[in-house]
């Protein structure tokens, strides 16, 4: 019973999480194709056949677009300035969610958090307390904001 209702618990946290990481790397490239290219069709070309496939990893992306924004939108940038850190965590965390397993031993189970298992050369249980969950989700939903705003400036 223990373990049903932490694969629930992660699985309904991984799926807010992701979900909400796919609508702002949508973001992140839906600005990144329309600062390269003025031209709609080109932009969408750009869009559909280079960054929304799996050609152009997230990273790469966050990679570029804090570059652009640092040195061209400087005045996003200062009202942003932990953006660079921020969306490194975003992406760390939802690859954590994304990939490792979810910790149903007997340990994790006993645990408050919620834990998630990386297995490479040896067992490693990573926690997601209640606070993290929350300060992921709060980061994430600022920057999908931030960044549509970005996308579709609000009208005057």
């Amino acid at each position: 019973m223990k373990s049903r209702l932490a694969v629930g618990k992660s699985n309904f946290i991984r799926g807010k999480v992701i979900g909400k990481s796919i609508y702002l790397e949508k973001m992140i490239d839906k600005w990144l194709s329309e600062y390269f290219c003025n031209h709609k069709g080109r932009a969408d070309d750009l869009f559909y056949l280079i960054l929304c496939h799996d050609r152009l990893g997230f990273e790469a992306k966050r990679q570029v677009f804090c570059y652009i924004v640092e040195h061209k939108c400087t005045e996003f940038f200062r009202a942003h300035p932990t953006l660079n850190k921020d969306l490194s965590f975003i992406i760390e965390q939802r690859n954590i969610l994304a990939h490792y397993t979810i910790d149903t031993t007997d340990e994790g189970l006993d645990a408050i958090d919620v834990g998630f298992l990386k297995v490479k050369n040896k067992q490693l249980r990573v926690p997601f307390s209640q606070e993290k969950i929350q300060d992921l989700y709060q980061k994430l939903t600022f920057y999908a904001k931030a960044i549509s705003s970005l996308v579709h400036p609000p009208l005057d």
